[in-house]
């Protein structure tokens, strides 16, 4: 089967409201491989529902009038020739898919006529991805005037240049985001097949747990967060300044939170800022906080204590300042190389 017919299908039945599981679930799969297929769907919705509207107004009833006439004389013929006449489902049924495509095809124009006036900027609108390795961090200014902070082992990609109605950006790692506001136009960021919208507000989103789990704090303003697609029909989870909420796509699992932001060790706008920041992580989420913020591997001889629950807070501080300090507190000699440190356990 054609993978792009197959998609083109599976939209034409979103638009039409007449999905299927299996359909719903392909679609946002699709939707979730790239920005240019988020702003494509994105972009179709809104035209579809725009489409709507004019069709109320305009000439959806002598559409439809044209078509059910067609329909019933080309019904009719049966009679002439003695065979049962009937209208049942499958003449319903042809009926509702002439709409259908008669529709898209309206759309399909509309389309063509914003991507060659208004939009066809779009053919030479650069696709960027910025993307981080261990031990690096970078500030992104957008098109709109927001600012990105990406932190390191994470990449982001959007358009260079968004368009009066789509700010949408896909994210896999972590990001800090501070949204220019457009009361008209909300910022989207979509990671790990969760969608998040807002309008301009300050928070953080990381994506980089394994199993398909995003955490949102929300620094500023207002945030609603999806779990898939915004057109998928699933509720928004509302979170106001001080909130967070974790929301697991691959077990269904919803879970909100509250966090002081003037604290000392609060880990979510505090990275951003240089301040590395522990707050009763286990000994494996301190190796792997150390690994990215430094970009170095670190090797292990002997058994760290179980009870490692390390509390600190370390403004721009070098990987030898921090190793100290707490080589004091849990008993262990380390020695720190070109790409590796090593921890030794006595």
């Amino acid at each position: 089967m054609n993978s792009n017919t197959d998609i083109d299908q599976i939209i034409s039945n979103f638009l039409s409201g007449s999905l299927t599981d299996f359909e719903r679930q392909k679609l946002k799969e699709w939707e979730n491989e790239s920005v240019e297929n988020a702003y494509q769907l994105e972009k179709l919705s809104r035209l579809w529902k725009e489409r709507s509207v004019e069709r109320k107004t305009i000439n959806s009833s002598d559409i439809k009038r044209k078509i059910w006439h067609r329909g019933v004389e080309q019904d009719s013929k049966y009679d002439k020739t003695g065979k049962q006449r009937f209208i049942n489902s499958i003449v319903i049924r042809r009926i509702a898919a002439a709409f259908i495509i008669f529709s898209i095809i309206g759309i399909l124009y509309l389309m063509g006529n914003n991507f060659t006036n208004g939009e066809s900027q779009m053919t030479g609108n650069e696709y960027v991805e910025k993307t981080n390795p261990p031990g690096q961090k970078s500030k992104i200014f957008l098109s709109d005037g927001s600012v990105v902070w990406l932190n390191a082992n994470s990449s982001i990609s959007y358009f260079e240049h968004f368009t009066d109605s789509n700010r949408i950006v896909a994210l896999e790692g972590e990001a800090f985001f501070d949204v220019s506001k457009d009361s008209l136009n909300p910022f989207i960021v979509r990671a790990n097949g969760i969608t998040v919208e807002v309008l301009g507000t300050r928070f953080n989103v990381n994506s980089r747990n394994s199993e398909r789990e995003v955490t949102v704090a929300l620094v500023e303003g207002v945030v609603k967060v999806f779990s898939g697609s915004r057109n998928d029909g699933n509720d928004a989870n509302i979170i106001f300044p001080g909130e967070g909420i974790i929301i697991s796509s691959q077990h269904d699992r919803i879970e909100n939170f509250t966090f002081d932001q003037s604290d000392l060790y609060n880990p979510y706008s505090s990275w951003k800022d240089g301040i590395m920041v522990f707050n009763g992580e286990s000994y494996d989420e301190f190796v792997t906080k150390i690994q990215l913020w430094y970009g170095i591997e670190v090797k292990v001889e002997g058994s760290p204590p179980d009870d490692w629950d390390i509390r600190g807070n370390f403004p721009n501080e070098s990987l030898d300042n921090i190793m100290k300090a707490i080589s004091y507190n849990k008993d262990f000699t380390y020695n720190i190389g070109r790409e590796k440190l090593m921890i030794n356990f006595n």
